[in-house]
């Protein structure tokens, strides 16, 4: 647990949250937490602010896939070690119910896969389903799936299954659920997906979100508390998305870009430190008030002109103060942390 990392929730409102088709969240309640241990089954992959990762620093997700490959999933049986004949494509279907499976590797590419039936088995994950170009139906009931850790979207999804699973009793398991797989999905577990949940699922459907569900972050709209990081999605997306824009702006497609969120957000802190701690006055600096020392007039553009340097027009109305106010000094480096 790093108290650094938490940020406090909202109060919270009249009527609880429950997991109903109507039930109808709003950004400004949804938050983005992580823990290792849910996440990878392992240990914390990092110490907190201030502390190196015991992973690499490097922007790359592939170092932490391989750190946190499971170890149930090497025991267990694979797709890859079924006999051939047990794998096959049937009018537009491969069903492999009940063969005892812990891990999709192996599973081939099948051209025209429509529909997929892995239920009854032991998956910790939907790792290796690949991209398949036309599956519709994805039915994975009674495994023991806990997040979308390393999937892949479809692009023609329409129906998903995962009942029986850890990760169907979470919250907000729908709107994850489409972020992950399809942001167009039609149903899950049978129902429609709502349209308070599709409002949910346009707003937040950004690569920032979408790269921290693959690296086992969950959704929710309560607080965490055995999460390592917890946090408003909105600070989350404030945070992330610049260094994920300047990414993108190289080029490469989004699909094919898995940054490690968990060293772009450690960069957040740090810098947002960095410009607190550059401007706060230093000891005994302060200078005394003068009393043969006559005020100079300053010109109305001149006043607060170190906040309107740090702070874009319209970003202190946004936080709900006047324009200009704060003033230089310390009010400055809180303008600064609102640009970082």
């Amino acid at each position: 647990m790093f108290p650094v990392y938490q940020t406090p929730a909202r109060e919270p409102s009249d009527t609880p949250a429950t997991r109903v088709p109507n039930f109808q969240p709003s950004v400004e309640e949804v938050r983005i937490s992580f823990s290792s241990k849910a996440a990878t089954g392992e240990d914390s992959i990092f110490n907190g602010i201030g502390q190196e990762f015991q992973i690499s620093l490097e922007p790359s997700i592939d170092g932490l896939l391989s750190q946190t490959s499971r170890s149930s999933e090497r025991r267990g049986k694979r797709v890859l070690d079924l006999p051939a004949g047990w794998i096959t494509l049937t009018f537009g279907t491969v069903n492999l119910r009940q063969r005892r499976l812990k891990s999709l590797e192996g599973l081939p590419r099948f051209i025209g896969l429509q529909s997929l039936f892995v239920q009854d088995n032991q998956l910790n994950s939907l790792e290796h389903l690949g991209v398949n170009a036309d599956l519709n139906v994805l039915r994975a009931e009674r495994n023991n799936i806990k997040n979308f850790w390393a999937v892949d979207r479809q692009p023609k999804l329409r129906e998903v299954w995962l009942e029986g699973n850890p990760v169907h009793e979470k919250e907000l398991v729908a709107v994850m659920c489409a972020l992950s797989l399809n942001p167009n999905l039609i149903k899950y577990n049978g129902r429609v997906i709502t349209k308070p949940e599709r409002d949910l699922i346009a707003i937040v459907d950004r690569p920032a979100t979408r790269m921290a569900l693959k690296q086992g972050w969950e959704l929710s709209t309560e607080v965490n508390t055995a999460a390592e990081v917890d946090l408003p999605v909105e600070e989350f997306l404030f945070r992330l998305e610049p260094a994920v824009e300047q990414i993108l702006g190289q080029g490469l497609p989004s699909s094919e870009i898995n940054i490690n969120i968990h060293y772009y957000l450690k960069r957040s802190y740090q810098m947002i430190t960095n410009v607190r701690i550059m401007d706060a006055p230093k000891q005994g600096a302060r200078a005394q008030p003068s009393a043969t020392k006559t005020p100079q007039p300053r010109s109305p553009g001149s006043r607060h002109a170190s906040a309107a340097l740090l702070c874009p027009a319209g970003r202190s109305r946004a936080r709900g103060r006047a324009p200009g106010g704060g003033g230089g000094g310390r009010g400055g480096g809180r303008g600064a942390s609102e640009v970082l």
